[in-house]
C-alpha cells in the first residue's frame, strides 16, 4: 500500500487515517506530540514551539503553545471518532540543540507538554 506523506510544520496541528503517514521533522526546542488510536487507525501530530497557552486564541499561530496545540489534536481526534480511551501518545523533541547552560525553552516545553 503507497501511503502519502504529510509534514506537520512548526504550529500546525494534522490528523489522518490509514494510508498517510504525518511526519514532524527537525524539532530542536520544539516537541512533537503523537497521538495514534490503534483501534480506529487514526493518529495525529502537534508540532509544539511555545509552553502554555497562546494569550490571542483567535492567532493564526495559536497551535505553537503546548496548550492550544494539544487541545486542538484531542479535538481533531474526537472529529474523526476517535474514543480517548483508545489514544496513547508519544512525545518527542525537547532538545537544548545549542547546548547553552542558560537556555530554558527545552525545559519550559517539555514541562509545559507533560502537564497537560
Amino acid at each position: 500500500m503507497e501511503r502519502e506523506i504529510e509534514e506537520v510544520s512548526t504550529g500546525e496541528v494534522k490528523t489522518a487515517t490509514a494510508g498517510t503517514m504525518l511526519v514532524a521533522s527537525a524539532l530542536g526546542s520544539c516537541i512533537a506530540v503523537i497521538a495514534c488510536d490503534k483501534t480506529n487507525c487514526l493518529g495525529g501530530i502537534a508540532h509544539i514551539m511555545l509552553p502554555g497557552c497562546a494569550r490571542n486564541k483567535n492567532s493564526s499561530e495559536r497551535f505553537r503553545y503546548a496548550e492550544d496545540g494539544i487541545e486542538e489534536l484531542l479535538r481533531q481526534m474526537a472529529d474523526l471518532d476517535s474514543d480517548p480511551a483508545n489514544i496513547f501518545v508519544i512525545v518527542a523533541g525537547g532538545a537544548n540543540v545549542l547546548q547553552r547552560k542558560d537556555d530554558s525553552i527545552c525545559k519550559m516545553n517539555i514541562e509545559s507538554v507533560l502537564d497537560i
